[in-house]
């Protein structure tokens, strides 16, 4: 196997100069993804995100454009967020392991008393395809839940641009995807399962990896591999102990307050964040990523790749980093 490469290094090739962004979150606010939304408004000033769209995952796809809107009055964001109505995995949620609301200890009439208020409309996918087409900056399309929604954004934009190629071509070229989903080590030849994201939509997960690698969109992928190597434990938590900031507040409420008996957390949905903010705290390589339409079971691919596979972190320095984010 090769060596882990620095992604600050790939990341300063791809992207050598410091450009314009825009993005565009697609997620299924649980409570990691609520973590990653304060941490993604902190670095707003460069990420610039235009849209939040929501999708049946955690809990269904109202539910979690409700929590998404809760999340944001929270921390005073006010962000466009729509919802994906027909999402397939709304069947299947995790509300099991994160509540009825699908936020832990915020109680579903706590979140839907200000969520209620507030406007929602279905994701509008040939608009969004639009803004990316003629955007002039890098489009960061970050995807924090299952895939539901990326065939559709891919197939808008190659509706859009009418069999024009090299349209097509400019418009992927300007697409930075960051997913958080998979898991390596089935791919490693290990008995490891599917992780959730892929495997709640694993037609979707299939869909889009297969159009990555056709048209070779540069692609950052967060599998669970990655993730597992920081948890948050119950010490994590003692600079937070007395007055809070808002975003602290989430933070603390999600992780500290409802954690699993062991006290092991880990933040997933922030490293498509702080992959982006911080590249140099990671390493990894480039793998051509296949999924099982099946199961959402990761394989390699043989041959040249534009998924750059995060796979190793500096644990210490990215807890540093996710709290000085919240201040």
């Amino acid at each position: 196997m090769a060596n882990a490469l620095s992604f600050k290094n790939i990341h300063s090739q791809l992207w050598p100069q410091e450009v314009a962004q825009k993005s565009l979150i697609m997620c299924d606010t649980g409570k990691d993804d609520a973590v990653m939304l304060c941490c993604a408004d902190t670095h707003d000033n460069k990420l610039n995100i235009n849209s939040i769209v929501t999708y049946g995952g955690n809990v269904s796809a109202m539910r979690t454009c409700n929590n998404t809107q809760f999340i944001l009055s929270k921390i005073n964001a006010d962000k466009n967020v729509s919802f994906h109505e027909l999402s397939e995995a709304s069947d299947n949620d995790a509300s099991h392991v994160h509540g009825a609301s699908g936020l832990g200890g915020y109680s579903v009439d706590e979140v839907d008393s200000i969520a209620s208020t507030m406007k929602k409309s279905q994701v509008n996918y040939d608009q969004l395809a639009n803004e990316l087409i003629h955007s002039n900056s890098v489009n960061n399309v970050i995807s924090t839940g299952p895939l539901t929604g990326m065939p559709h954004l891919f197939n808008a934009i190659v509706k859009q641009c009418g069999g024009n190629t090299q349209m097509l071509q400019a418009a992927l070229s300007k697409l930075r995807v960051v997913i958080m989903g998979g898991a390596m080590d089935h791919a490693n030849g290990n008995k490891g399962k599917a992780e959730f994201n892929f495997y709640l939509d694993s037609k979707a997960a299939n869909q889009s990896f297969k159009f990555i690698n056709k048209h070779a969109v540069n692609t950052i992928l967060v599998p669970l591999d990655l993730t597992h190597q920081c948890v948050f434990k119950p010490e994590d938590f003692k600079s937070i102990e007395g007055d809070r900031t808002s975003k602290e507040e989430v933070f603390y409420d999600l992780f500290k307050k409802h954690t699993p008996a062991r006290g092991l957390e880990p933040a997933h949905d922030v490293h498509t964040i702080t992959a982006l903010s911080n590249p140099e705290m990671y390493e990894g390589r480039f793998e051509q990523v296949r999924v099982s339409p099946k199961d959402g079971r990761v394989f390699k691919g043989n041959g040249d790749s534009s998924v750059f596979v995060l796979s190793k972190l500096d644990s210490e320095a990215f807890k540093m980093n996710l709290l000085d984010s919240l201040k």
